[in-house]
């Protein structure tokens, strides 16, 4: 059971299926919503902290956590629009 499940693993892996991390998703979940307000003209957020948030910013320091190939485009090409 072991062998074939290494197995699969590794063929899964060669040819490129990411097994995404609960921790990648909740960052892509975020980035998804933050681009979605960013293109909706919101700028700024309250993240629970005391102040408020920059939406550019805050998608610049998700996007190495981004692994979805079509999102990190959107979210390279979004913010290379904005001033």
């Amino acid at each position: 059971m072991t062998s074939a499940l290494e197995k699969f693993m590794a063929d899964s892996l060669k040819f490129g299926l990411v097994f995404p991390s609960s921790q990648n998703a909740a960052a892509e979940a975020e980035a998804r919503i933050m681009l979605s307000w960013l293109k909706e003209g919101k700028y700024w957020v309250n993240l629970g902290g005391k102040g408020e948030t920059s939406i550019e910013g805050r998608l610049l320091q998700l996007l190495p956590q981004v692994e979805d190939p079509e999102l990190r485009v959107d979210i390279e090409e979004t913010l290379k629009k904005k001033p």
